[in-house]
Order: structure tokens, then C-alpha cells, then sequence
């Protein structure tokens, strides 16, 4: 009884836009989201730059530490699988250690940042939202109403809590846990691989890594390992204080977070405050920053419930009025429509068949129509074949005609006249070819005689040349014997 009374009074009061009203009718839930305690808004204002922190100490952790680590320990189990080290007790087991820590450690580092990234991207929409609001009771100026500046309130302080609640899933999640006792196992390993270094790798002579000192005690195959071990204490080192942070504040939120050691400290700031003019400034201080109850906690989630449940509500509000406003113009419409049909009914009807009753009535014959229509498309066929036939025979004489023509040009005086000419001619021309060609050969024949004879003229002259020449050097010998 008391669900409807509360139902319907909260139906008259969005009827009639009393707000007050409906705060008083859920009383406790109005506190809740209205006056959030003072250490919940305190330590929703630092949860922005924690969760920036906490992203780029993730990042930084898995690039610059974990991946490299991760990749040298790796390649080490395979590079010396089959390698032993006798020399360096404990080196294979802390690769082997470091290369699963580092593993798990990275998932569990990459989850974290996606949660962090959603919680950014959630506290950004709120923070979008809230200046939305801001911006528009700044643009109404002194029309700006106690309701508003209310709701102006509830969105900042629901954005405050919400970042609380962003912050309590972040951090009681599996994965932060994951990233605690794995960097507490890095720390250890750490420890013991320092111990390795300094006490075999870091003093020469200590260990032999060449394969000449195989049958040596002093003898270590798992070179890769070793120097696997030398990157991690280089980036341990880099980061070592880091991780001991990490650690810290792991094991304080873990412990700090505790129902019973939270009671412990909260007594604690209770009684300082007793003994300090009553001012509850201990306990504000250490509910804010240091001890973050159940109790806040769950008031944070109620009240961002109760303010997503108000704004949710709103909008069924608002999209029911929508809705109303369509259902009538909805309804407005169809009248109007009923309304015309009856206009249209009352004259004969809007439709074909009653537009053809009304000619029909008006003294027309339809059927008569028709048939006149059907005679009048048999007339039009009866043409179009009569011109297709007349069509066809016109073109048959056309080709008879030029048929008739060509024949009588081919037998004509003239034609035969001008084919004897062209036939003469031809002969004329072959006969001229003819002499042309006999000339050619003749004058070919008369060349080659003339060239005969030249020849034959030559050779007579060099032989007689030749012996002119003879006789002349007879000659000369004769001389010369006179002379002697």
C-alpha cells in the first residue's frame, strides 16, 4: 500500500514539478546523494591524478621492464635448453622464475591499464555531463532557481563518488593483487640474482664460459643465461624503487583496507579529535587518504545508483511526455481523416468503382465504349497489314526496275563500243610491252658483244706490250755485252 501511495504521490509530483516534494518522498535516498560524507569528496578530487599515476607507472613497467625481461629469459630457455651450468647454482631455476613473474605480471599490468582507461573514459563523460549542466545554468543568469543550483551540486558530488567507486574497483580487482605479489616475487628474485651477479659473473676468472673449459668444474654452457641475468639486474636496478613502492602500497592498501585494523585507526582519529576541541579533522583526514571503509564505499555506489536511477527516471519522464504529445497529433490526424472520409462517402466514395457508378448513373454506357473501342483497334490492325502489303510490292518493283536498267546498259551499242575500245587498248599496251622488252634484250645483247671485243682489244695490246718489252731488254743485254 505504502509502494502505490509513494507511486502516485510521485506521479502528482512530476505532474505538478514539485522536486521538493519528491525528496521528501525518499528521504533517505535524497541525503544519500545530496550530502556524500566529506572524505568520499576529498578522495574523489585525488582520484584523477591517482589513476594518471598509476597508468603511466603501468606502461612504463611493462616497455621498459617486463617486455625486455620477458624476451631475454625466453630466448634464453630456448638458446640453452640442453646447456647445463653446474658453476652458478640456482641460475636456470631463477630464469625460469623471472620469465613466468614477468609474464603474469604483464597481463596482469595490461589489465589494469584497460580498467584505468575505462574508468578515464567513464569519469570523462561525467565531467562532460557536469560542465553541461554548468554551461547551461551559467546561460540562464539570474533566472537560475535553488532546484538548479542543487542539481549543479548532485552532479559534482556524483562525479566525486563515482571516481571513488572507479577507484575501489581498480584496486580490490584480481589483477592488482596479480601485479602485488608478482613485483614482491620480482623483488626476491631480484635479491638473488644480485647475490649471483656479485658472487660469480661480476669477478673474472670465477666462471669459464668458453667451450675450451668444457671438462672444467668451473664450466657454465648457459652463456645466454648469464647474460639474460646481467639485463635484469640492469633494469632492476632502474626501476627498484618503483617496485618497492608498488609493493608498499600494496600491502598498506591490502591491510589498511581491512574491517578491523580500519575500526583500529579510525578509533584512533576518533580519540585524537575527542582530545582536540571535537573537530572530526583526524578522522577526515584518514577516511580520505589513508582508510577507505565499506561504509564509503557503498554509500558512493548507492548514491551514483540513486543518481543514475533519477536521470534514467527523468528520462522515461520526459520520453513518456514525448510519447503523449505524439499520441495526440496521432490522434488529431486520424480524426481529421475519419472526418474527410465521411465527406467523401457522403458524395459517392473517393474510390475507382464509385467514380465508375457515378459516370455510370450519369447516363454513360460503358459497355457500348468498349465495343466501339474494340472496332476501332481491329480498323487500325486492318490498315497497318493493308500498308505492309503495299509496302512489300513496292519494293519488288523497285528491284525489277534497277534490274531492267543494268541489263539495258549492258546491252547497249555504246557499252559494247567503249568494252571493244578498253579490250583494243589492252592488246595495244601488251604488244608495246612486248617490243619494249625484245628492244631491251637486243641492246643487252649488242652491249655484251661491244664488251667482248673491248676485252679481246685489251689482252692483243698487253701481249704486245709484253713483247715489246722483251725485245727491249734483249736489246739492253746486247749493249751491255758490246761494251764489255
Amino acid at each position: 500500500v505504502m509502494n502505490e501511495f509513494n507511486d502516485t504521490a510521485g506521479a502528482i509530483a512530476r505532474a505538478l514539478e514539485a522536486e521538493d516534494f519528491m525528496a521528501m518522498l525518499e528521504w533517505d535516498s535524497a541525503i544519500a546523494a545530496n550530502f556524500p560524507p566529506m572524505s568520499v569528496l576529498l578522495a574523489g578530487l585525488l582520484v584523477p591524478v591517482n589513476m594518471a599515476i598509476s597508468y603511466a607507472c603501468h606502461l612504463s613497467q611493462v616497455l621498459l621492464v617486463l617486455l625486455p625481461v620477458l624476451a631475454v629469459t625466453v630466448y634464453s630457455e630456448y638458446a640453452d635448453w640442453d646447456h647445463p651450468c653446474q658453476s652458478i647454482p640456482g641460475l636456470r631455476l631463477w630464469a625460469r622464475i623471472v620469465g613466468a613473474t614477468a609474464l603474469a605480471v604483464t597481463v596482469a599490468r595490461l589489465a589494469m591499464m584497460s580498467r584505468i582507461s575505462a574508468a578515464q573514459s567513464g569519469l570523462a563523460e561525467k565531467s562532460k555531463e557536469m560542465r553541461a549542466q554548468l554551461a547551461k545554468a551559467e546561460s540562464a543568469g539570474d533566472d537560475v532557481s535553488i532546484g538548479d543550483l542543487r542539481e549543479l551540486f548532485i552532479a559534482h558530488s556524483t562525479t566525486l563518488q563515482y571516481a571513488v567507486v572507479c577507484e575501489s574497483r581498480c584496486n580490490s580487482s584480481i589483477f592488482a593483487h596479480m601485479v602485488g605479489v608478482g613485483t614482491l616475487i620480482w623483488l626476491l628474485s631480484t635479491f638473488f640474482n644480485m647475490y649471483l651477479y656479485f658472487g660469480y659473473l661480476f669477478v673474472p676468472g670465477v666462471v669459464a664460459f668458453h667451450e675450451s673449459a668444457a671438462g672444467d668444474p668451473t664450466y657454465c654452457a648457459a652463456w645466454v643465461t648469464a647474460c639474460a641475468s646481467k639485463i635484469a639486474n640492469l633494469v632492476a636496478v632502474l626501476f627498484f624503487f618503483m617496485n618497492v613502492a608498488t609493493v608498499f602500497f600494496w600491502v598498506t592498501g591490502t591491510v589498511m583496507n581491512s574491517s578491523s585494523f580500519a575500526s583500529k585507526m579510525t578509533a584512533g582519529a576518533r580519540a585524537f579529535d575527542s582530545s582536540n576541541m571535537g573537530i572530526p579533522a583526524a578522522q577526515l583526514i584518514v577516511r580520505a587518504f589513508f582508510v577507505r571503509s565499506e561504509a564509503d564505499v557503498l554509500i558512493s555506489k548507492f548514491a551514483v545508483s540513486v543518481r543514475e536511477k533519477s536521470a534514467l527516471a527523468k528520462e522515461y519522464a520526459d520520453t513518456e511526455s514525448r510519447l503523449m504529445a505524439l499520441k495526440a497529433q496521432v490522434e488529431k490526424k486520424e480524426a481529421q481523416v475519419n472526418k474527410l472520409q465521411e465527406t467523401m462517402d457522403a458524395q459517392g466514395g473517393g474510390t475507382i468503382e464509385a467514380a465508375v457508378d457515378r459516370m455510370t448513373e450519369s447516363g454513360l454506357n460503358f459497355a457500348e465504349m468498349q465495343a466501339k473501342a474494340s472496332v476501332m483497334i481491329d480498323n487500325a490492325k486492318a490498315q497497318a497489314a493493308e500498308l505492309e502489303i503495299a509496302a512489300t510490292d513496292e519494293i519488288e518493283k523497285l528491284v525489277e526496275k534497277l534490274q531492267e536498267l543494268m541489263k539495258t546498259v549492258t546491252e547497249s551499242e555504246s557499252f559494247k563500243a567503249a568494252q571493244a575500245k578498253a579490250e583494243q587498248a589492252a592488246e595495244q599496251a601488251k604488244a608495246a610491252a612486248e617490243d619494249a622488252a625484245a628492244q631491251a634484250q637486243e641492246l643487252a645483247e649488242q652491249a655484251q658483244a661491244q664488251a667482248a671485243e673491248a676485252a679481246e682489244q685489251a689482252q692483243a695490246m698487253a701481249k704486245e706490250a709484253q713483247q715489246q718489252g722483251q725485245a727491249m731488254a734483249e736489246q739492253a743485254k746486247a749493249a751491255a755485252k758490246d761494251l764489255k
